[in-house]
């Protein structure tokens, strides 16, 4: 059994060590996750599909996020009477059966790889983010870092707009760590000013698993692409009174993105309509996409918001995602 300081050496890809502030850091790996290959796309799926937390699952690396001490079950769907194995730091403590386990998260905060095989030796590992319970806030930070104040009431008496439970924490170790095939956590750490040692924020799987479809299909329109640029993902409430944002925007609960398609790495939305120009109009390329991708029977409980935007003096086109459970749509021109 690999021991826990080696499983993140195999999940943290080469990164500066040193204290960044978020947004360096999210320039720094979404640059990095943006590296095309040549060849056709790999969407990083494997033959087999597990639940965990609720979501289907086939992807070859995801993640799940979890409170110290919580059991997250995993269970390999639709394949009876078939033996896979799992392998995980302190295993020896969980139950396992077959085709299923129940992992019960350590009580220290971080990153805990679980890997399931199957008899054909396709692996599947989804990394179970231990979070750091939102009771460790000290007038509105964490180690220094500040979160500030969830709205005291949620909107329109919404579970889904509680004050989140943790944060995940972001040591300069797990900044590259991998959510999914295409997506990297410092891609979605607030953007906030600041130098601290340690970040912290919230990344759904919903929304990655959203952004995993959303990209696959524009590889199937043709626009090749590795990744999406995520202009923003995690908003602390403390950020996003300093952008002068809404106060219950989703970013703040970690399954909103401003996302675009950037495969000359300028920082700018691609021509992705053809015309030789960037314009809104590649915004709303992307925004039909995302859209189609929205009413896909499998994302029918993770319906969202879908916003299309223009550019201005700091930033070019772009398109929000997000998965707040109930269709949203605007700026389509």
């Amino acid at each position: 059994m690999r021991t826990l300081a080696a499983a993140l050496a195999l999940l943290a890809l080469p990164g500066a060590a040193q204290a960044e502030t978020g947004a360096a850091i999210a320039k720094r790996v979404n640059s990095q996750a943006l590296n095309t290959t040549p060849g056709a796309f790999e969407p990083g799926r494997v033959g087999f599909a597990v639940n965990v937390q609720g979501l289907a699952v086939d992807l070859d690396r995801f993640f799940a996020l979890a409170l110290p001490g919580e059991v997250v079950e995993f269970e390999v769907m639709e394949r009876p009477g078939t033996a896979f194995a799992f392998e995980a730091e302190g295993l020896a403590d969980t139950l396992t059966g077959p085709r299923s386990l129940a992992f019960a998260a350590p009580s220290a905060p971080g990153a805990y790889p679980v890997t399931i095989t199957s008899p054909e030796g396709e692996a599947m590992t989804i990394t179970v983010f231990v979070l750091t319970p939102m009771s460790a806030a000290e007038d509105g930070a964490i180690e220094g870092y500040q979160v500030g104040a969830y709205p005291a009431e949620p909107l329109r008496g919404l579970d889904s707009y509680l004050p989140p439970e943790g944060l995940i924490r972001m040591p300069p170790e797990l900044t590259d760590a991998p959510l999914s095939p295409h997506f990297r956590l410092g891609q979605f750490v607030s953007k906030q000013g600041g130098d601290p040692d340690v970040h912290f924020l919230l990344v759904r799987p919903e929304i990655v698993l959203k952004l995993e479809r959303l990209l696959a299909a524009v590889n199937e329109r043709g626009v090749r692409a590795d990744s999406f640029y995520v202009m923003s993902g995690y908003r602390t409430p403390h950020y996003n009174a300093q952008l002068g944002n809404v106060a219950y925007s989703r970013h703040q609960w970690g399954d909103a993105t401003d996302v675009y398609v950037d495969r000359d790495e300028d920082m700018v939305m691609d021509d992705l309509d053809g015309d030789g120009r960037i314009l809104r109009r590649d915004a709303g390329v992307l925004y039909e996409i995302a859209e189609t991708v929205d009413g896909l029977e499998e994302f029918a409980g993770l319906r969202g918001g879908v916003g299309e935007y223009g550019a201005n003096s700091a930033h070019g086109p772009f398109v929000h995602v997000d998965t707040r459970g109930t269709p949203a749509r605007w700026g389509r021109k």
